[in-house]
């Protein structure tokens, strides 16, 4: 695509990471009674997307900081298996995506509907420059719980558009969800996972 048209602008840069989220779409194709996913499949045809993709992490299952110190970081797990650098490491000198969004005179802000002390994150995430950071209490929780009983995607979206609404400044927005974390039982979805 020609990125030039955006050279003078500062768009919102907004990071979604679903949690426990899987397009198995892109494993194989496969058959289905409806088009799924139609809405995120969607959004890469939106002339206001500037870039769509993907992303393959190094975890599966639990252990999101994996995750998050990637991307945020540009820094691979394989170089510290088996430990947690959220816990381990002082973010204030270390480089990282935002400090380059604060760079450029964008509003920096995280967002991750539990508990702002999980995993550090209120730490990390000042010592990585967020100038904010949306945790459980930012949200409303109490109209539209997931079926998990964490608040679901749709409300920690609605969130995030409000967030976005609400500056004139550019914005980098990262999202951690919470909807689809376990754990995975019968007794909290009856039906739902032995079909």
């Amino acid at each position: 695509k020609d990125l030039d048209k955006f050279a003078n602008q500062n768009p919102v840069v907004l990071t979604i990471m679903n949690e426990s989220y899987t397009d198995f779409g892109m494993v194989a194709d496969f058959e289905c009674a409806d088009k799924y996913q139609k809405f995120l499949h969607s959004i890469k045809e939106d002339p206001g997307t500037i870039e769509y993709g993907a992303a393959y992490v190094s975890t599966l299952g639990g252990g999101t900081y994996r995750s998050e110190f990637e991307y945020l970081t540009g820094d691979s797990m394989a170089t510290i298996p088996g430990k947690i650098p959220y816990m381990m490491f002082d973010f204030t000198d270390i480089p990282c995506i935002t400090k380059s969004f604060v760079k450029d005179g964008y509003r920096t802000v995280a967002s991750h509907p539990y508990f702002n002390t999980s995993w550090k994150r209120n730490v990390v995430y000042a010592g990585m420059q967020f100038d904010a950071f949306l945790a459980i209490d930012d949200f409303d929780t109490e109209h539209d719980p997931g079926f998990s009983g964490l608040l679901s995607d749709s409300a920690d979206y609605k969130r995030l558009v409000e967030e976005i609404k609400n500056t004139d400044e550019p914005l980098f927005l990262f999202n951690v969800t919470i909807q689809n974390h376990g754990g995975y039982s019968e007794e909290i979805a009856p039906g739902v996972f032995h079909r």
